[in-house]
């Protein structure tokens, strides 16, 4: 514990190390978690930031391969080590053993319930990012967020904004930035990270041969947003130290003016054409409302024709029928007459 503790240290993760093999020595080797942790101290000092031979860096990766192998043939099931392992191969760009090695111990791993390694999680998703698979890392990474961190870690969220970021998808990129900066409002980098998925999003909206109206306002929006944090950071630049060169931030802010006078006049023209198509839709429409109208009048005023034909025709019948009865009643009336009998008898 106490090796662990010195190795997250700048200044004591040099004598970690005697600690480790105190504790391997005290146990006669037999104690996977020492040997273990020896090798992650090598893969530590390979990985340290400063200036080193080459051949310094392989020997401590080869040493830290090693140990880990060790501990795999003491325990076969030693996820930490095969985990530890698939990252010695992935820092090789041996893409295939790595992913082998990581979605074993995802497999493992996920059939425990005593054991989290969201480590692995983040390994795998980091393989299908290398191989351009960023729909299964963007899914890899969601699942991770949510399993382990409740959706609360700023790394793991910036791992997926990058992830959009690589597959274009901007919007996404910035919602997820977004809410890294909410877990971590003092991370700079996320700022500017946000003001340059808005840009991204603004340059590749308007390279499109078709753009809606709306889209190009979204552009007008977003560019207008990433000035305001461009602007923002550079004033922060002068009061505090956040590792940004201002030059490089003015460039931004710069090329993000240029692009929005760009967007204004697509705006504009834009906006001209929906209203020209809005006025040639109303004049349209209101062609068809008149057109509708005359053919109901239309309509009515043959069912009126019709209708008046039906009841001159239902007239005539009953003029017909009424001359038929009074011809009918004068027919009986005549052969009722007494004098009218004598005369023919």
């Amino acid at each position: 514990m106490l090796g662990s503790l010195e190795l997250q240290s700048d200044e004591t993760w040099l004598t970690a190390k005697e600690h480790f093999r105190d504790a391997k020595d005290a146990t006669d080797g037999k104690d996977p978690y020492s040997w273990l942790q020896l090798g992650n101290w090598n893969y530590f000092a390979a990985n340290r930031p400063e200036k080193k031979a080459p051949k310094f860096e392989a020997t401590h990766r080869e040493k830290a391969k090693e140990l880990f192998l060790n501990v795999l043939k003491q325990n076969h099931g030693n996820m930490f080590a095969a985990n530890g392992l698939g990252i010695l191969h992935a820092e090789k760009a041996q893409w295939d053993i790595a992913k082998e090695l990581f979605t074993q111990v995802h497999e493992a791993a996920s059939g425990s319930i005593f054991v989290q390694v969201p480590d692995v999680w983040i390994n795998l998703a980091h393989i299908y990012f290398a191989q351009g698979l960023f729909q299964q890392a963007v899914k890899m990474y969601q699942n991770c967020a949510r399993k382990f961190f409740y959706n609360t870690d700023a790394t793991t969220l910036l791992y997926l904004s990058r992830t959009h970021y690589e597959a274009e998808q901007w919007q996404d990129c910035r919602k997820s930035l977004l809410r890294a900066i909410h877990l971590a409002p003092s991370n700079y980098l996320l700022r500017f990270n946000v003001g340059v998925s808005m840009q991204k999003f603004s340059a590749s909206t308007l390279q499109k041969t078709k753009r809606t109206v709306d889209e190009v306002r979204a552009t007008v929006s977003e560019l207008q947003n990433a000035i305001r944090v461009f602007s923002l950071l550079s004033v922060a630049s002068t009061y505090h130290s956040h590792g940004f060169d201002e030059r490089k931030i003015e460039t931004h802010v710069e090329y993000c003016r240029h692009l929005l006078d760009a967007a204004k006049v697509h705006r504009d023209a834009a906006e001209q054409a929906e209203k020209q198509t809005k006025q040639k839709l109303e004049v349209t429409r209101q062609i068809a409302l008149a057109d509708e109208a005359r053919r109901r009048a239309e309509e009515q005023r043959k069912f009126q024709l019709e209708r008046r034909k039906q009841e001159d025709e239902l007239k005539q019948v009953m003029q017909q029928e009424q001359h038929f009865e009074r011809v009918k009643e004068q027919w009986k009336t005549s052969n009722n007459t007494p004098g009218k009998r004598k005369d023919r008898s």
